[in-house]
């Protein structure tokens, strides 16, 4: 083999290589989850994905060592996640059904079904029996 006959074949064998490995790309690139929830007050991605809370996805072990700062680079809001209008206002995003003078909720409800995902603590205790029922919303 000439080298010109040589240097043909390892181009003609670079591209083929490269052709094989744009579909690889293609899907390194689109194959991470969606974030399927608003982003406003939310800088710890790690506060609920890094910890033990049930319901939440975890952070796979091939991320160990990322830090809340990175998660964007591959993970972005679903179509259609917009954030909660900024009113200045804190209130519920649908009527608390059968209750008055309740609290208002600062967020949106879609999403939040488990409020323990994020307002479980360490020191929260269990509602003893005849509490009063939770407030249904």
């Amino acid at each position: 083999m000439n080298r010109v006959s040589l240097r043909r074949l390892s181009l003609a064998l670079f591209a083929l290589l490269v052709a094989l490995l744009i579909p690889t790309f293609i899907r390194a690139q689109t194959s991470s989850p969606s974030i399927p929830h608003p982003l406003e007050g939310r800088d710890d991605c790690l506060a609920c994905h890094g910890a033990d809370m049930p319901d939440v996805p975890h952070v796979p072990d091939n991320h160990d060592g990322l830090t809340s700062d990175k998660c964007q680079l591959c993970h972005h809001p679903a179509p259609g996640v917009t954030a909660p209008a900024a009113t200045g206002v804190l209130t519920a995003t649908r009527p608390i059904a059968g209750a008055e003078g309740a609290l208002p909720l600062p967020h949106p409800l879609a999403g939040y079904e488990n409020c323990l995902q994020c307002h479980l603590t360490p020191e929260a205790t269990p509602v003893p029996p005849g509490a009063p029922p939770p407030i249904p919303h």
